[in-house]
């Protein structure tokens, strides 16, 4: 699942709702502005991995990786 941190209301709220209902939810964020403080709080809240807006073609290698690993039943 892919989460824009950046949209209106609460990114990280909603992604720490959908890992409390779901831990094995693998969540990709999104973000136009990537920093430490970023990595390290998507981090604690079961984020996958976070990709820099805009979209582009490095995103799909990624996207396609964790959606392996959701087919595959692999987590973290």
């Amino acid at each position: 699942m892919l989460v824009d941190l950046d949209m209106p209301g609460d990114g990280y709220a909603l992604i720490q709702k959908l890992h409390d209902a779901n831990p094995e939810l693998l969540i990709i964020a999104i973000s136009g502005a990537l920093n430490a403080s970023v990595l390290e709080a998507t981090k604690e809240i079961g984020v996958v991995e976070v990709l820099k807006k805009p979209i582009t073609p490095a995103w799909k290698p990624v996207v396609e990786r964790i959606r392996a690993r959701r087919v595959s039943g692999r987590q973290l």
